[in-house]
């Protein structure tokens, strides 16, 4: 294990710990559970983790406190490296803007003319074919932090309607857009305990598979069993 791979894991379990604390302590920051995150990367973590009751066995308070010593070891472990693992917030991080970009052509170097070419032909062989990507290139601005969405490449109005749905109108907005849900599918079922309206996740056998009906109008049918 090297220093980086901990100093890593670290951060990770930060941010983790960080989201954890704005759903408060829900075990909904990581999918599988904070404790299996734990498991997987004992060895990376080893300096700031503590033998003790498992995280989905403790309460809101008990969860609280723990989060905040494990940040309080993660922040001196950190200091001791001398990395950080604060994550700077959106609303107090001053937003650089985009350098610009040179937009002239590179001409390439022509090759010594044969003493008996032509001069024209010469001329023709080191002048660059300037194209129409190139003044389109030329005549586009830089896209600034707040400038609408649509100013990105591949946004169309269709997308911009779905970005627009979400909250999404500048690409200040796009850049901080964070998933805010996960799909556990780590829960697995057998046919007979699904429950309807849920997302869950089954394990089965199929048995058979038909196909019934005429012409456009035709159904699959499967039957299953638990494996």
């Amino acid at each position: 294990m090297t220093t980086s791979d901990s100093n890593s894991k670290l951060r990770s379990l930060a941010n983790i710990l960080r989201l954890e604390r704005q759903q408060d302590f829900q075990d909904r920051a990581v999918m599988g559970g904070l404790d299996a995150f734990l498991r997987r990367w004992s060895d990376e973590l080893s300096s700031v983790s503590q033998a003790g009751i498992a995280y989905s066995d403790m309460d809101t308070e008990q969860r609280s406190r723990w989060t905040e010593d494990t940040l309080t070891r993660i922040d001196s472990a950190a200091s001791s490296a001398g990395t950080s693992t604060t994550v700077p917030s959106a609303k107090q991080e001053t937003p650089r803007q985009p350098a610009a970009v040179s937009t002239r052509p590179i001409v390439p170097t022509a090759r010594a003319a044969h003493k008996d070419e032509p001069a024209d032909v010469k001329s023709h062989r080191t002048t660059p074919r300037k194209s129409s990507g190139a003044r389109k290139t030329a005549n586009q601005t830089p896209i600034r932090l707040n400038d609408d969405v649509s100013q990105l490449a591949g946004v169309n109005s269709r997308t911009k309607s779905r970005l627009n749905n979400l909250g999404i109108t500048t690409v200040d907005d796009l850049i901080y857009h964070f998933p805010h849900r996960h799909d556990d599918f780590t829960q697995v079922r057998k046919i007979s305990q699904v429950t309807p309206g849920e997302t869950q996740t089954v394990v089965a056998t199929v048995w058979e598979v038909s196909e019934t009906g005429r012409g456009r109008a035709r159904n699959a049918q499967a039957v299953l069993g638990d494996e």
